[in-house]
């Protein structure tokens, strides 16, 4: 009763003044009012070996008319890229796009159904912990379900219902909001994963850790000379590499180590490689190997294994660039549509002419927040 009665005294406030609902949206809701950047407890993040803060940076976007009514909302979270902070999709770096913004006008041209947007970034000074839970990069899937979901439940007005929260993410993000909602039906109802960083059974071995050797035995360099270290010194040498390498590529393998492969009884950089020899690939160890294809890939086991998961999931849509700068990217997603296709698991796979940053703010607009919407109003 108290909500309708707000909505009543606006209403009559509109009447009064003329102001059209428009009007109001566009005079009353500044950014200022639906945009939260928010600093927030990471108690699962503590006690890792790289000492990732236990606070973490988010965004939230809420809805036009948010801090004059007492409704709750259904709530979207979305995993940016490997690197990525929040502000890249609320301070219009791709195509003008401010996600709070888009939120507001779309609300107030009844485009979409009001929503509470929740932007999470997986970054550490590596680039990313791709949202998992890890020994020695800390435990971001933790994170995720257990202190970001928590805080927001806890601090804004939300439908607490598995139905009313979905998950979404681009590349590293695309990857985490799958692996989440595949582990995770219960909290989180429905899945939108932009350009997904996802392996075909190929995958690994094509991807730009692995396509060349010079990156192997860069590692197995790095790996030797810590080795001759104590193991402090080995740490410490490490992290101001890693701080102050210009190297991407090798950067993103030493992520995807210890995001997938951590061993916190070596020395730095605490990962376990599969090749003991950079020659030709040789002496490939099978086993760690698999560790590393279990991170984007081995989808033909998870999907089995997780079948009754994915079929509690409200929808699941995976889309990708025809023109994929990442070619493995194009491959993964494909070959993870047949797979459920296969198991007759209901997916929405669709492609579009361009890179995945390509019209990056129109899949957002009117693709992503268009489909939340319509899987939220449909509970």
């Amino acid at each position: 009763m108290k909500s309708r009665g707000k909505y009543f005294l606006w209403f009559i406030c509109i009447v009064i003044t003329g102001l059209s609902t428009q009007t109001y949206c566009q005079e009353f809701s500044s950014d200022k009012d639906i945009l939260r950047e928010i600093v927030i407890p990471a108690p699962s993040l503590s006690n890792n070996i790289f000492s990732i803060p236990a606070e973490q940076k988010i965004s939230v976007c809420v809805p036009p008319f948010y801090s004059i009514t007492e409704i709750r909302y259904p709530v979207l979270y979305f995993l940016t890229d490997y690197s990525e902070e929040p502000f890249v999709y609320t301070g219009g770096m791709f195509q003008s796009l401010k996600i709070q913004t888009s939120l507001k006008d779309m609300v107030t041209n009844k485009t979409i159904n009001p929503m509470i947007i929740v932007i999470i970034s997986g970054n550490n000074f590596l680039g990313s912990g791709f949202y998992v839970n890890s020994a020695t990069g800390g435990n971001w899937e933790d994170f995720i379900i257990n202190d970001v979901v928590k805080y927001i439940d806890n601090k804004f007005r939300t439908i607490t219902e598995s139905k009313s929260r979905g998950i979404a993410g681009i590349t590293a993000g695309g990857f985490g909001a799958l692996n989440i909602a595949m582990k995770h039906p219960d909290v989180f109802g429905s899945v939108y994963a932009l350009s997904p960083n996802l392996f075909d059974k190929n995958g690994l071995a094509n991807s730009q850790m692995f396509s060349e050797n010079l990156r192997i035995e860069k590692f197995l360099r790095c790996e030797k000379e810590a080795s001759e270290l104590a193991k402090d010194q080995a740490h410490t040498k490490f992290t101001n590499f890693c701080d102050n390498s210009s190297d991407e590529d090798f950067l993103y393998l030493l992520a995807y180590g210890e995001a997938f492969a951590p061993n916190t009884q070596k020395n730095a950089p605490y990962i376990d490689f599969p090749y003991a020899k950079s020659s030709a690939k040789a002496n490939l160890n099978k086993d760690i190997w698999k560790k590393w294809e279990d991170g984007f890939g081995n989808w033909d086991e998870k999907v089995k294994s997780f079948k009754d998961n994915f079929l509690k999931l409200k929808g699941i849509y995976i889309e990708c660039g025809l023109k994929e700068d990442v070619k493995w990217i194009i491959d993964g997603c494909k070959y993870l549509n047949k797979l459920f296709t296969a198991e007759n698991i209901p997916i929405k796979f669709v492609t579009f002419e361009g890179k995945h940053q390509d019209a990056l703010r129109e899949r957002i607009e009117k693709f992503m927040l268009t489909y939340f919407s319509t899987i939220f109003s449909s509970n």
